[in-house]
C-alpha cells in the first residue's frame, strides 16, 4: 500500500496558488523530493507535451497538473494509462514521476471518471487544510 507521500494526490478546491503551495509540500515530503518539481497549468494546452513518453522517461520528481479538468480528453487517457502502469512498456523503463493534480470542483465534471479514480488515491480538500499552510511566506 502506498503511503500518502508516494502515490498520486488529488487537490480539491482552493485557489491555484494554494494548490501549488500544497503540491510543493507534497513534493518536499515525498520520496521524489530530490528530483525536480514541475508545475503545469493544463489551461495552457502544454500538458500534452509533458505526457509524451520521451519527457516522462527523462528525469524524475513530482509533476503538478493544475486545472487537471482542462486537460484534453486524449491527454487524460494518456495520463490515466501512465498512472495505471507507471512503466513505458516499449522501453521497459519505470517512470519516476509522482503526480499531484489540482481540480476545481466547479468543473470536475470535465474530468474522465476513470482518471478521477486513478488520481483519488490520496485526497486533500481545502476545507480541511490548516490556514497557516496556505499563507504565503514573507
Amino acid at each position: 500500500m502506498n503511503s500518502p507521500w508516494s502515490g498520486p494526490v488529488l487537490l480539491l478546491g482552493g485557489s491555484s496558488a494554494e494548490r501549488a503551495r500544497i503540491a510543493r509540500l507534497v513534493h518536499l515530503l515525498g520520496p521524489q523530493r530530490n528530483g525536480e518539481f514541475r508545475e503545469i497549468d493544463c489551461r495552457s494546452g502544454n500538458a500534452g507535451a509533458f505526457l509524451s513518453m520521451d519527457q516522462m522517461a527523462s528525469g524524475s520528481g513530482t509533476v503538478f497538473f493544475d486545472f487537471i479538468e482542462c486537460l484534453a480528453a486524449p491527454d487524460q487517457h494518456r495520463l490515466m494509462d501512465w498512472l495505471d502502469y507507471q512503466v513505458d512498456l516499449r522501453l521497459n523503463l519505470r517512470l519516476q514521476w509522482r503526480v499531484v493534480a489540482g481540480l476545481s470542483p466547479a468543473h470536475g465534471d470535465r474530468l474522465l471518471p476513470a482518471l478521477f479514480d486513478s488520481l483519488d488515491k490520496w485526497r486533500i480538500e481545502f476545507s480541511g487544510v490548516p490556514g497557516e499552510l496556505l499563507k504565503q511566506e514573507a
